[in-house]
């Protein structure tokens, strides 16, 4: 079941490289896509994770739900699954990060069910 909306991802979304799910220790649980850079997005999820956990007390954001890098070559756009668990996606930059929401969102029901 997993596999098949991770797939839709890839699928719908134009532009996505790589959809990966990281526990929060930035080890990964899944992955598919053309782009075979889980392991170094992981190596460097978790500190990323305990930095923007620590920005957000302090801002006074409480719960990161999820955040987007954007570059020259590529964009990053990560999402909590549940405390444990977070998505990772790795798109062109021109693919629609609004597209991806909605999909993850229309989704997340069925992500949900995977994680308990």
């Amino acid at each position: 079941m997993f596999s098949n909306i991770l797939s839709h991802i890839i699928n719908h979304v134009n532009g996505t490289k790589m959809v990966a799910v990281f526990d929060k220790d930035g080890f990964v649980v899944y992955k598919m896509g053309r782009e075979d850079m889980a392991d170094e997005i992981g190596a460097e999820f978790s500190s990323m994770l305990r930095y923007f956990k620590k920005i957000s007390s302090t801002l006074d954001i409480n719960n990161v739900h999820s955040f987007l890098f954007e570059g020259d070559n590529r964009k990053l756009f990560f999402k909590k699954i549940n405390e444990s668990y977070y998505f990772a996606v790795s798109m062109e930059p021109k693919a629609l990060v609004g597209k991806l929401r909605y999909i993850l969102d229309m989704f997340n029901d069925e992500i949900q069910k995977e994680f308990q």
